[in-house]
């Protein structure tokens, strides 16, 4: 298994490949742009940002297990959090945190063609602050997060261009962070960062269906981070930072979720999370601990550690 790991280090190797066998590790190659805070693996080529002024989008590939630069467009957006590719509609769509705004950017085989989109959720003065985007299965609709304005705005994706559609609005102060499908995109999950909570929403109705604690356990202070699903879709796992710990529900029938129980994420203030390939493995991004943790789902036990500074995102290859 190969990993690609970016981090919040604004100096030094932000950006690590890995090649993990039998539980050891083996550092490949590295890069060194300003905090790149989440990675996706677009398939040939892998997709990053650099957080500054402006965003700047980069791609890179791997040529004889090394990291190689590949290319970089600049877009005017402020503080990038989060970036998912499309390999229908030939783009990388990302949004910011800081501004509030969110993109879609041509890209064939590595290469930056054009800004498609460039777009604010709201013209008026309340503070807006887009935090995930996420593209359903069939990648002709984009979710996206704002967590100050408590609300996933839907689009429609129209020869690359992005078209408002629908607002899904939650409780003022839950603050949504993350989301993620079920398999057949009839349920979306959404994670909180400031309740706590997976708030369960019927795509059919635009209903929540469910609000469910991801601490129940737990009294003092803590901020949700990251929801994934185990192979079988089956459980779905959701990362905590306070707690430090990572949260098993039970998917019933009926798509709501049952609380099984909480271990540890094995480290300090998780943020991103993967599944590896096989399903047997949590990848967690520790930052506060400067480490990424693999956990047998199973065993929910520590089984390597790979150290790594302010460590934020995180993907297979």
């Amino acid at each position: 298994m190969k990993l690609i790991i970016s981090s919040y280090k604004t100096n030094g190797d932000s950006i690590g490949l890995f090649n993990i066998t039998d539980k050891k590790y083996e550092k490949l190659s590295k890069a060194d742009i300003l905090a790149p805070s989440f990675i996706v693996n677009g398939g040939d080529y892998i997709y990053t940002y650099e957080k500054s002024d402006v965003v700047s989008l980069y791609s890179y590939k791997q040529e004889n297990e090394k990291l190689v630069k590949y290319d970089q467009i600049v877009i005017p957006g402020t503080s990038a959090t989060h970036i998912t590719y499309s390999k229908k509609n030939n783009l990388l769509i990302g949004c910011c945190y800081s501004d509030g705004t969110f993109f879609s950017v041509g890209v064939k085989d590595g290469i930056f063609t054009k800004i498609y989109s460039y777009l604010k959720q709201i013209e008026d003065d309340r503070l807006s602050r887009c935090h995930c985007v996420l593209l359903n299965k069939s990648e002709d609709v984009l979710a996206v997060v704002n967590i100050a304005l408590d609300a996933v705005y839907l689009y429609d994706i129209v020869r690359g261009e992005l078209i408002y559609k629908d607002i899904i609005e939650f409780k003022q102060g839950v603050g949504p962070r993350h989301a993620i499908y079920n398999q057949d995109n009839t349920l979306m999950y959404i994670m909180t960062e400031y309740s706590n909570e997976v708030i369960v929403v019927d795509m059919l109705s635009k209903k929540v269906i469910q609000e469910i604690s991801t601490i129940p356990n737990y009294k003092d202070t803590s901020y949700g981070a990251t929801l994934i699903f185990s192979k079988d879709s089956k459980y779905l796992f959701a990362s905590n930072r306070g707690e430090d710990s990572i949260a098993r529900f039970k998917v019933l029938d009926s798509g709501k979720l049952e609380y099984i129980n909480s271990f540890s994420c094995g480290g300090k203030h998780p943020r991103h999370m993967v599944l590896s390939k096989d399903g047997n493995i949590i990848i967690s991004c520790n930052k506060d601990s400067n480490n990424v943790a693999l956990i047998d789902i199973n065993k929910e036990d520590v089984v390597l550690d790979i150290p790594f500074e302010n460590v934020s995102g995180v993907d297979t290859l």
